[in-house]
């Protein structure tokens, strides 16, 4: 944002930035600009600000990548669609966090937790690549017809390249739902032949039925992809992991009903982990 002074000269935020304020956009004065402060109460703190009539108050911060937020040397916080994970930088690893849902009303009787399955790698799931989808944007729809999956990878076939930058956007529900995951992608990662493009944050597809919308946007120019003889959907793979979800009862609901090791009066636990409450009929 560039204002312009009383002496006609433009003046943009490298004039409106002074000791401790750092404006990203704007200045002091103006609705509609963003800074970074120090915090008054933690002084070792930053806030983000956002002006609006008149008023600053703290406003948020969208990030994105591998490793979007980064807490201390060896832990990241990321997520894979709405669910929370972290990830250990030591060894790789993430771990997904249980969750109740709530929807306004009351929160659900059970926790959540995802169990995740092994990788599959390149998955082809629209082989037909005997036609062509070509255009300066082009956009199509996969439904979801099998169990829930987390997407990690997408593979597709090039067959006119690109000249300039392209942004793919991925959403919910015929591109009408919230943005999945959006990447701009240079020329040169998109040659002809077979491409495969990384998925950082991991898309998270549930729901028998669910439809996830897919739109590539030229900055100039077109692209064209290998697709189904109809030019409707491209040909297309993935590497995903199937995820199913387990939940975890509330302690209140069994605490009188466990199953206990006679000799070691430890817990006794199913193949899947989860806490034994009723005993197998006819059993002692």
């Amino acid at each position: 944002m560039a204002l312009r002074s009383p002496f006609g000269e433009t003046v943009t935020v490298t004039r409106a930035n002074r000791v401790e304020t750092l404006y990203i956009t704007g200045d002091e004065y103006t609705d509609g600009s963003m800074r970074i402060v120090r915090d008054a109460d933690e002084p070792w703190n930053a806030e983000f600000e956002y002006r609006d009539n008149g008023a600053w108050n703290k406003t948020g911060l969208e990030t994105g990548g591998p490793l979007p937020v980064q807490i201390g040397e060896l832990l990241g916080i990321t997520s894979i669609g709405h669910h929370l994970t972290t990830i250990d930088q030591a060894e790789g690893h993430r771990h997904i966090i249980p969750h109740i849902e709530f929807n306004g009303g009351m929160s659900a009787e059970a926790a959540i937790f995802p169990v995740v399955h092994p990788d599959v790698t390149r998955s082809i799931l629209q082989p037909d690549d005997s036609g062509v989808m070509s255009g300066s944007t082009i956009s199509w729809t996969t439904t979801l017809v099998h169990s829930n999956r987390f997407i990690m990878k997408i593979y597709l076939n090039i067959e006119t390249a690109p000249t300039d930058l392209v942004e793919l956007h991925i959403r919910d529900t015929n591109g009408s739902g919230p943005e999945l995951y959006e990447l701009t992608l240079a020329p040169e990662s998109l040659p002809v032949g077979e491409v495969e493009l990384t998925i950082d944050q991991w898309i998270n597809e549930e729901d028998i039925g669910s439809v996830t919308w897919f739109e590539f946007i030229c900055a100039s120019g077109t692209i064209s992809l290998k697709s189904n003889i109809g030019g409707t959907v491209p040909w297309y793979a993935y590497d995903y992991r199937l995820e199913e979800h387990q939940s975890l009862a509330p302690l209140d609901y069994i605490s009188d009903s466990f199953v206990t090791d006679p000799d070691t009066f430890e817990l006794l636990l199913t193949t899947d982990g989860n806490v034994i409450n009723t005993k197998p009929t006819g059993e002692l």
